[in-house]
């Protein structure tokens, strides 16, 4: 079955219509997403927060209706459905009505008084360790599900998505959740009982070696409790319905600071899809480098699921661009997350929806316009078993950080300890290093041991320490990560010079054998590496141009594949090697003079409808190309037109400088094609005499988001904490031009 992706999260953030979910999904259709996830936002859903949703009951009678319209205009479309099961986040808690319903339901804690006594009390949340109450969930949720949509399961409906369910059992804060069977786990996996540990559990205990013991194997026995009970539950409901259960749950980029789940992949490890959440700029040019996705690459390997999932570009912000999208997505592909899942598309951005996360994926944003030339290739990119492929080389996940960590103000130790793990893996990645996360579980079979295994440092919990020697005497060698800082000896290509930016991901596609390429840097270059013994050709991306641009070459025993900045190639092994191509040559480079044809203003509003406004600019475009430069808080679509001269006509390639963000390009009168990443080249039939180009260029929208922002509506006091957070982000893509130079090549 093919990967599903990639895919898009839709908020019901207001009241749908049957026609208004028609032209909606007709959008998401054309901009190539292949699954549609609906995602109620109920208006009882966080109103501290998201202040407005949708009014219709969630669960209830024209709810249902209105899904059914939805599923039945998927099957219409070619559209995967996708169920969400909870309305909003965290999942488990059937916006609040659970705990109301089932009052014995609700996590039991214990807290501390001044005078050192316990005091018991209950949570006003879902204890989801406990069997019965992720009972109680199913017969809310799923089970409303199946009875109104279950004819649709495994055909137009194929999963459901569990998000950030909820979980008590961190440590340290002022109380401490006391599940109904942790005093047996602890038992059982321990020899101990929670009064055993309990003092120790307290934020007032001090950080010992003990302390961190004690909740070490208290995180321990509640992440194993609610795998089983939760995860585990779940999924075998969703088996027996004919869904496949998948999802993501809370913090997988901060575990290394925080050990908030004992066991990352344990609690993945029952999804049909695992996944995790890359919703903020964890993952993004300059910055984040992901390398937590790979706790559900390993889930996915440990249990040869094909696919894994991560939800993206939620809080990320209005001006966020194509380019940056792909650069994100490609991160996310070498560490073998192969269903890349854009949200949200708002149903409604109209007054307080407009808040919500404060990004919207529509045509409501410039950048809209180029999605479908993005998702193309993401659907190519993505096409491989991402759990077939099982590395020799593994890094141990687990943390020392049990003994004070707060997730939100970590102490100097835990952060010190997650940057070392941070540089000690980006370390792997610059060696062109093949290698997984290796979950605790792992440790206590023989079963598939690794030839390498490497480790955070020193480790403290007896039990990992005990598991980790005995496969070093039976033959794994095991290396300090934190003491070795070159690992090319465990690389998985030969290559003379070092790659930093280089990222690669050896997979299994329907081609065989593959190896994706991405290229993080800045800077174009031409990656070389010895052939080992095993030939390889490129797979073409959906417009191909660059292959024949640029061909991957071989000499001499090695390879030669040009690497744009920020761009991914694919190669998979073939029978001999490529055969020479000729390069195209530089014809000329030529200077354009821009004429500005057409502007459409982007204008969002604190209650009003979204629109593009035409405008008359008669101004000259400056010589950089840029509009922005004439109007610095523009958003929207410009039309550039510009002509040459050619003493001949010539089959070739025309490459621009630079273009923000992307745009389609029309070259005498015929579309060319849309691009929506770097390089900026096209295949073009150039003429003898006068060539005339039109390029149609769309912005992002963060120019627009931060004028309405600013004057309407914080004024109004529209605003929550994901706006605040945006507002520390630089403003990193908001240009809107194209570079007059450009370079003919036959």
């Amino acid at each position: 079955m093919p990967t599903l992706t990639p895919g898009i999260f839709w908020y019901w953030n207001s009241d749908p219509s049957p026609a208004g979910i028609k032209k909606q999904l007709a959008h998401m259709r054309d901009a190539g997403y292949r699954c549609v996830y609906l995602h109620p936002m109920p208006d009882n859903y966080h109103k501290y927060f998201f202040y407005k949703g949708m009014k219709i009951a969630y669960l209830g009678k024209r709810y249902f209706e209105l899904a059914r319209v939805m599923r039945d205009e998927c099957r219409k479309l070619g559209l995967t459905m996708m169920l969400y099961d909870e309305g909003g986040w965290p999942s488990g808690g059937v916006v609040d009505t659970l705990v109301m319903k089932y009052p014995q339901a609700r996590v039991r804690a214990l807290r501390k008084n001044p005078d050192g006594s316990l005091e018991e009390f209950r949570l006003e949340v879902p204890d989801l360790t406990d069997p019965a109450v992720t009972d109680r969930f199913i017969e809310m949720t799923y089970q409303r599900y199946y009875e109104e949509l279950g004819e649709s399961f495994g055909k137009e409906i194929r999963g459901i998505f569990t998000d950030e369910p909820f979980w008590e059992c961190y440590l340290p804060k002022g109380y401490v959740a006391t599940p109904a069977g942790l005093d047996a786990e602890l038992v059982r996996c321990y020899g101990i009982r929670l009064p055993d540990i309990l003092p120790l559990l307290f934020d007032d205990a001090a950080d010992t070696p003990g302390t961190r013991r004690a909740r070490q194997q208290y995180v321990d026995c509640c992440t194993a409790l609610f795998a089983r009970n939760y995860t585990g539950r779940l999924a075998e409901w969703c088996r027996k319905h004919g869904l496949e259960f998948e999802g993501h749950f809370l913090f997988e980029d901060l575990y290394f600071r925080t050990g908030f789940f004992y066991d990352f992949p344990r609690i993945l490890d029952a999804m049909d899809v695992p996944g995790v959440d890359a919703i903020f700029r964890m993952v993004y040019p300059h910055g984040g480098r992901g390398n937590f996705a790979r706790f559900a690459q390993c889930a996915a390997i440990r249990n040869r699921r094909p696919e894994t999932l991560a939800e993206c570009f939620n809080v990320y912000g209005y001006a966020m661009s194509t380019p940056a999208m792909a650069y994100v997505a490609n991160l996310l592909l070498t560490k073998g997350i192969n269903r890349i899942l854009t949200m949200p598309y708002l149903y409604s951005d109209r007054g307080l929806c407009k808040v919500s996360c404060s990004t919207d994926y529509s045509p409501r944003t410039p950048i809209w316009r180029h999605l479908a030339a993005l998702n193309r290739y993401l659907e190519f990119a993505g096409q491989y078993h991402a759990g077939m492929l099982d590395p020799a080389i593994r890094v141990l996940g687990v943390t020392n950080c049990f003994g004070g960590s707060d997730y939100q103000k970590p102490t100097p130790e835990a952060a010190a300890f997650a940057e070392k793990v941070e540089r000690m893996q980006e370390n792997l990645d610059d060696a062109l290093v093949f290698w997984r996360i290796c979950s605790v579980d792992e440790l206590k079979s023989d079963e598939n041991r690794p030839e390498v295994l490497i480790v955070p440092g020193e480790l403290e919990i007896p039990e990992i320490k005990a598991a980790v020697e005995r496969w070093r005497q039976a033959g794994t060698q095991v290396i300090d990560g934190f003491q070795q800082r070159d690992f090319h000896s465990l690389s998985y290509l030969a290559t003379d010079t070092a790659y930093r930016d280089v990222r690669i991901l050896p997979c299994l596609r329907e081609e065989g054998m593959s190896l994706l390429v991405f290229n993080a840097g800045d800077k174009d270059i031409t990656f070389s590496f010895a052939a080992a013994g095993k030939h390889y050709r490129e797979l073409p991306p959906p417009d191909g141009t660059l292959a024949a641009f640029a061909p991957l070459r071989f000499e001499n025993g090695r390879y030669h594949l040009p690497l744009p900045a920020w761009n991914m190639r694919i190669l998979t092994v073939a029978d001999t090697a490529p055969a020479a191509q000729p390069a195209p040559r530089e014809f000329r480079k030529i200077r354009l003079d821009w004429k500005l044809k057409k502007v459409e203003r982007l204008r969002y509003s604190k209650d009003g409808i979204t629109k593009y406004e035409k405008i008359t600019e008669k101004r000259p475009l400056p010589s950089s190309g840029m509009y922005t430069e004439l109007e610095p808080e523009f958003s929207g679509s410009i039309e550039l037109a510009a002509s040459f001269e050619s003493p001949q006509a010539f089959s070739g390639f025309l490459k621009f400088d630079d273009i923000c963000s992307g745009g389609e390009l029309f070259f005498n009168g015929v579309s060319a094609g849309m691009r929506a990443q770097p390089p900026w080249l096209w295949r073009v039939e150039v003429r003898r005499g006068t060539n005339r180009i039109v390029l149609n260029i769309n912005s992002t929208a963060g120019n627009e988001w931060k004028r309405c922002f600013r004057e309407e509506l914080e004024p109004a006091g529209y605003y929550n904490d994901y706006i605040k957070e945006i507002r520390t982000y630089e403003n990193d893509f908001a240009e809107c031009g194209a570079a007059p130079r450009l370079t003919l090549y036959c």
